[in-house]
């Protein structure tokens, strides 16, 4: 950054843009461990599973837009040392790695849930009593649509999307469709 003195007034140019580092986690205090998943479609996803020693418990984490499991590696580390659960968050097919390969989809994302699902289940895990599927922003709608057809122990959508919603509702949702039920009571 560039500062002086203009007229009185103190003028700031910004010669430099720094970005959070993907890779900079030699601060964390789990190491993951990395898996490579294989979808129904035949996509390859990584997934990340971050194990806490008291957990009883497993978060089924899809990830919102704009971000994918290298860029939140911090987060579920924290988030699985202060929960004190097991993170298991996998790449949607077109985030991350699989990015220049594939464009995301609804349909990828029907697999790549069960895929990861699938994995769990595959670890001796009874999802019924130890996985809780959670879902931020376009991660609602795998999640929904894992509630919907999978047996869990619970489901957490966090600021979904009107696709997750169009799996519980079967219609498509837009936003005057959410304005005309503002007023019912639940």
């Amino acid at each position: 950054m560039v500062s002086r003195a203009l007229d009185g007034q103190l003028v700031c140019t910004l010669n430099s843009v720094y970005f959070q580092a993907r890779h900079a986690i030699s601060l964390t205090r789990t190491q993951a461990q990395v898996f490579e998943l294989r979808s129904a479609s035949g996509a390859f996803l990584p997934a990340f599973y971050f194990r806490h020693a008291d957990a009883k418990l497993t978060l089924l984490f899809s990830h919102s837009n704009a971000v994918d499991c290298g860029f939140l590696y911090r987060f579920f580390d924290e988030l699985s040392n202060r929960l004190r659960v097991n993170v298991f968050a996998y790449e949607f097919t077109g985030y991350g790695p699989t990015m220049p390969t594939s464009a995301p989809r609804n349909h990828s994302q029907r697999h790549d849930v069960d895929a990861a699902y699938d994995f769990l289940c595959e670890r001796k895990l009874d999802p019924a009593q130890q996985v809780i599927a959670y879902g931020q922003s376009i991660g609602s709608y795998p999640t929904l649509y894992l509630a919907a057809k999978r047996r869990l122990l619970g489901t957490v959508v966090h600021s979904p999307i009107a696709a997750g919603l169009q799996v519980i509702t079967r219609t498509a949702v837009s936003y005057t469709h959410l304005r005309a039920h503002e007023t019912d009571s639940y």
